[in-house]
């Protein structure tokens, strides 16, 4: 192969892994929301298919406070789902990106960074408690 084909296939490749979904500023995201959906046809729905679910808006700071100390859970260590709540903020310039977070273990998936988080044990509770007092609050409205 010659020089130029090599760094032509070099160049391709950074583009590529630069494309990949970057992870998200939480401190700027706003407009926390919780949906009143459960089970696996939370997995099948698109964001822009949320505006239309019965949901319940949540505290921007006490969100900010947990996912500042949230971590991205490794590819090869991928969390098994038992049950999950739909959840969406949105980013810095507008944009509503869906989250699913697990119902009893501490982790939620970000479908904008495609990654996984983990809560840490030490407020996971306190974490999970949360979420479902929202969820719990929401439905109870119906």
């Amino acid at each position: 192969m010659t020089k130029r084909k090599s760094l032509f296939l070099v160049a391709i490749l950074a583009t590529l892994c630069s494309c990949r979904a970057q992870q998200p500023d939480w401190s700027k995201s706003k407009n926390w929301k919780v949906y009143a959906i459960t089970g696996q046809k939370i997995f099948n729905l698109s964001s822009d298919t949320l505006q239309a679910l019965s949901r319940k808006a949540l505290d921007n700071d006490s969100l900010h406070y947990f996912l500042s100390k949230a971590t991205i859970v490794p590819k090869e260590r991928t969390p098994v789902w038992m049950g999950a709540y739909l959840s969406s903020y949105e980013t810095e310039d507008g944009k509503e990106k869906k989250v699913e977070i697990s119902d009893y273990g501490g982790f939620f998936y970000d479908e904008a960074s495609e990654l996984y988080y983990v809560i840490p044990r030490s407020i996971s509770n306190e974490w999970m408690d949360y979420i479902s007092t929202q969820v719990t609050l929401l439905r109870s409205k119906k």
